[in-house]
């Protein structure tokens, strides 16, 4: 049985796996990243973690996605606070005089907190990044945000969040195996990750970059994923 941690930064291994251990699970850290500049570097101590695990006999795992950033919807870098009650509640605090500057700088700090500014916040559909669209109404980052939300909903999102250090430390680890967390879809709007993980990592990773032989790839992508829910026995 898979234990699968969601979005965690620091693992925090030494708990989890002697938690995992009575229970009898699996401790894995599913799309493993560091996330934000005040945070890169700190694969170091993650992936340290993991191995400190394994060698106390706790067999702890990650998986990762080939990518240097993440899809999602624009109120991902609004407080949950605010959003608390659904749509109609969040633009209600929009609204109030008060609550405005407040979310306005909470927006601010969780922009630094998964990437370096705006200009790291990519609306596809509208080929432009936040700083683009503030820069053009003469507002903050933080006041375009909501005026977005707004004017247009809950657009769709994309936060380069991450430093090749950390991404190949992550990858280059034994443990590590290559997941894309998508399935099959019929939708015109689809996430890169659905179809293209395992072109890009023979591709790029593999064939232009160099940062795993074929072999690894392939291995990570399929032998080692069956490994984890305990499919089959690899030695590793």
């Amino acid at each position: 049985m898979v234990a699968l941690l969601l979005g965690i930064l620091l693992a925090g291994v030494p708990h989890v796996d002697q938690s995992s251990a009575k229970a009898g699970l699996v401790p894995v850290v599913t799309h493993m990243k560091v996330m934000g500049p005040n945070n890169w570097g700190k694969s170091e101590e993650t992936i340290r973690l993991i191995q400190e695990a394994n060698e106390r006999g706790t067999f702890a795992a990650a998986d990762q996605y080939p990518y240097l950033a993440s899809q999602t919807g624009l109120t991902a870098i609004v407080p949950p606070w605010v959003q608390n009650g659904g749509r109609e509640a969040m633009l209600e605090r929009f609204a109030d005089p008060e609550l405005r500057p407040q979310i306005e700088e909470e927006i601010h700090e969780i922009i630094r907190s998964r990437v370096q500014d705006a200009n790291d916040v990519y609306f596809p559909t509208e080929r432009k990044t936040l700083q683009d669209i503030a820069d053009e109404r003469s507002v903050s980052p933080g006041e375009a945000t909501m005026q977005i939300l707004e004017d247009d909903g809950n657009l769709r999102t994309i936060y380069f969040f991450g430093h090749q250090e950390d991404f190949e430390r992550i990858l280059k680890n034994p443990t590590t195996a290559i997941a894309s967390d998508g399935g099959a879809t019929e939708s015109d709007s689809t996430h890169p990750r659905r179809y293209g993980t395992q072109p890009r990592v023979l591709g790029k990773l593999v064939r232009e970059d160099g940062l795993l032989s074929l072999e690894e790839a392939v291995m990570k992508m399929t032998g080692l994923p069956a490994n984890i829910i305990g499919m089959v026995i690899v030695d590793l």
